[in-house]
């Protein structure tokens, strides 16, 4: 399945293949077919916000 990966604080997340995921007994995986970043959450990240 396709993710998005956040290695470093700081650095452009990648889109990168990973294996799909296994359900723990009496689990359930979903699938996302939509999301989002909230930009307050990527100021966060890029290091714009001295609070986080």
């Amino acid at each position: 399945m396709k993710a998005v990966l956040f290695e470093k604080f700081q650095e452009t997340p990648r889109l990168v293949t990973v294996p799909d995921p296994t359900p723990e007994p009496h689990g359930v995986v979903l699938k996302v077919e939509a999301t989002g970043v909230c930009r307050s959450d990527w100021y966060g990240w890029m290091g714009h916000d001295s609070d986080i």
